[in-house]
C-alpha cells in the first residue's frame, strides 16, 4: 500500500456483534475506523487519528487495524479503557447499539502529506473530541485539503433534531463531500424528503457533492450541475453493520485518482456524470458485499473488482 495519504479522524470501537451461532464476536467498529479499514483494503494509504486504550480491547483493535493495513497515529494510543458497543439486530438485519464510548483524542493536527481528510458519526457530536474535529476541519480548509463527512447519526440524538442538524451543517460547510443515509435525514429532518433536504446542503462553504444512501434502493447523489440515482445489486442479506462505512470508503476511493496521479484532479469526477454514477455504483456494490457478511467487513480491492466485473 502506497501513494497519497488519506487521514481519517474519529472513534474506534470494539463492537460485540451477534453471530449466526447465537453468541457475540468482537469486531472492529466505529464508523470512521471502518472507513479507514475499507480504504486500506482498497489499496489506499491511510492514517487513523482516534482514541484507543491500552486494555485487552485496545490491543485487539490495534492488531486488527494493522492487519488491514491501517496505520494508527501513535498519539491515538493512551492509557485507559477502549470504547465498546454491543450490537442488536432487528428482523431486517439493521443494527442498534448499546454504547460505552469515550471520545477524547486530544489535539488533531492535520498530518503533513494528507491529500484527503475524512470524519463522521459520533466524533462530530461527542464532547470533548468534537471541538478538536471542528478545529481540524477548519485547518483543512485553510490548506485546501479536500474533506468529507458522513453524518451517520445515532438515535437518540445528542440534542433536539434541529439543533443537531445545525451543528452538523456548521461542520459540513468545511466538507467538500457530505454523506448521510435516509435514516439520518429522517432523524434530523423528520417528515421531509431526504433528497430535497440534502440538495439544500450544496453550495454552502466547500460542499460540492452530497450523497444520500437509500438502503436496498441504492443511493442518490447531487452536484450543483447534476443529480443521479443508482440502484443497488441483489444482496443475500446477513446484516447491515458497516454497510454505510463500506459505501463511504469506496466512494472516497472512487473520487481519488489512481495512485501516482495528481490527487488534486478529484473534482474531475464531479464534472462527468458517467464517472460519478460509476463511483456511486462502485460504492453501492461495496456496501452490498458488506451486507452479505457478519459485522463490518468491507471488501478488498480484488473482491470489489471481481464483483463489479461479474
Amino acid at each position: 500500500m502506497a501513494g497519497p495519504l488519506i487521514t481519517v479522524v474519529g472513534e474506534t470501537v470494539l463492537d460485540y456483534v451477534p453471530t449466526r451461532g447465537g453468541g457475540f464476536a468482537g469486531r472492529v467498529g466505529g464508523s470512521p475506523a471502518n472507513v479507514a479499514r475499507g480504504l486500506a483494503r482498497l489499496g489506499r494509504s491511510v492514517l487513523l487519528q482516534t482514541a484507543i486504550g491500552d486494555d485487552e480491547a485496545g490491543q485487539l483493535l490495534t492488531t486488527c487495524l494493522g492487519d488491514d493495513g491501517v496505520r494508527v497515529d501513535p498519539a491515538s494510543l493512551r492509557p485507559g479503557h477502549s470504547s465498546t458497543a454491543r450490537a442488536h439486530l432487528d428482523g431486517a438485519g439493521r443494527a442498534s447499539y448499546e454504547l460505552d464510548i469515550h471520545w477524547d483524542p486530544g489535539a488533531l493536527p492535520v498530518p503533513a502529506g494528507t491529500t484527503w481528510w475524512h470524519t463522521g458519526s459520533l466524533a462530530t457530536v461527542m464532547a470533548p473530541g468534537a471541538a478538536q474535529v471542528e478545529t481540524a476541519l477548519r485547518a483543512c480548509r485553510t490548506t485546501e485539503v479536500p474533506t468529507s463527512i458522513d453524518f451517520n447519526v445515532r438515535d437518540p440524538l445528542p440534542w433536539p433534531a434541529d439543533r443537531t442538524l445545525r451543528h452538523l451543517l456548521g461542520l459540513a460547510r468545511d466538507a467538500c463531500v457530505v454523506k448521510a443515509s435516509e435514516d439520518d435525514v429522517a432523524l434530523l429532518a423528520p417528515g421531509q424528503d431526504p433528497r430535497v433536504v440534502a440538495r439544500g446542503w450544496l453550495g454552502h462553504g466547500r460542499t460540492v457533492l452530497v450523497v444520500v444512501t437509500l438502503g436496498e434502493r441504492g443511493a442518490w447523489a447531487a452536484t450543483e450541475l447534476d443529480e443521479i440515482e443508482v440502484g443497488t445489486p441483489a444482496v443475500q442479506l446477513v446484516d447491515t453493520v458497516g454497510a454505510g462505512d463500506s459505501f463511504m470508503a469506496a466512494l472516497i476511493e472512487a473520487l481519488l485518482p489512481p495512485t501516482g496521479q495528481d490527487p488534486k484532479t478529484w473534482r474531475q469526477v464531479l464534472d462527468d456524470p458517467r464517472a460519478l454514477a460509476h463511483g456511486v455504483h462502485r460504492a453501492n456494490v461495496a456496501a452490498a458485499i458488506c451486507c452479505e457478511r457478519e459485522g463490518a467487513d468491507p471488501p478488498t480491492r480484488a473482491t470489489l473488482g471481481a464483483r463489479l466485473r461479474a
